[in-house]
This record gives structure tokens, sequence and C-alpha cells, in this order.
């Protein structure tokens, strides 16, 4: 820790910065590099920076790529492949965005998730007047392909609820 420049101005401001931001939202590495190096500090500053907050256990991008996996999947009720989409917009490294995803979207949840978020949706569509069974599978099918959810998920769910 010898090698970050605790004293020098430029790094106070960053770190203030840095920390302000982590406190308003979870980011990638890249996502707090890129702000840091927006607001014009230099990049030495800004991987000192990250490396201090790292160090004093501040920041971690695994947990950070965690805590929005599962605040996604609980808020949006998303699939696997709508989150691996969603954290590669943010910008996670491949092998965490798969270590994450495996984690988080194992097959029983999986399919616990679509059977739950298709059933809220088969009843919104069973409301409507004059829907068809074939109109009820494709709409359910388009929204859990919406969602994230593999074709086979999408199938199995559907075949589960049409059925009953």
């Amino acid at each position: 820790m010898s090698d970050i420049p605790v004293s020098d101005p430029n790094f106070s401001q960053a770190l203030k910065s840095a920390i302000s931001l982590l406190g308003r939202r979870d980011c990638s590495y890249s996502e707090l590099r890129e702000f840091l190096s927006r607001k014009s500090y230099p990049e030495s500053i800004v991987k000192d920076t990250i490396k201090y907050l790292q160090q004093k256990r501040l920041y971690d991008e695994y947990a950070s790529a965690e805590r929005l996996a599962r605040s996604k999947i609980k808020k949006s009720g998303i699939g696997p492949l709508l989150l691996e989409q969603f954290l590669k917009a943010k910008r996670f490294p491949e092998h965490l965005i798969s270590d994450i995803v495996s984690a988080n979207c194992s097959e029983i949840s999986e399919l616990n998730l679509a059977q739950q978020v298709a059933s809220k949706k088969l009843s919104a569509l069973r409301n409507k007047k004059n829907i068809s069974n074939i109109q009820i599978k494709a709409s359910l099918y388009r929204f859990l392909a919406q969602k994230g959810f593999t074709a086979e998920v999408c199938d199995d769910i559907i075949g589960k609820l049409l059925d009953d």
C-alpha cells in the first residue's frame, strides 16, 4: 500500500468520487474506471484509487455483480439469457458473468421463476375476451423468451400451465 499516494489531493478527490458512486449503486471495474476517468483524474490515480478500494475491501467486483444479478432477478423475473446480457452491458468480465449466471440460475430455480412469471401472465391473458389457446401459447412463449428463458424452459412451462 506504500505505492498508493494517499496524501495526493487528486487521490483524495478521486477516492471521494469513487466512494460516492459506490454508495449509490453497484458497478463493474470498467464502469468505475470510466467514471473516474471522465472526471479527468490521471490514469495512475484512477488505478491507485481502485486498488486502494479493493485493498480496504470497500470494492469487490464479484460481490457487486452478485448483488446486481439477484436484484434484477427478484425485481424483473429474468432468466439466464437476459441476466447474462444485462451483466455484459454492465461490462463485467466473462468469467465472472458465467459464475454469477450459473450460481443464480440453476435449472430448478429457473423453472420455478419461469412458472411464476408465466402464471401471472396467463391469468392476465385469460381475462381478455376472444383470445384462442393458440394465441395464448404464442403470447406466453414470446413473453418468456423476452424475459430471457431458453426455448426448452418456455416449452416445458407452457406445456405444464396449459395442460392444467
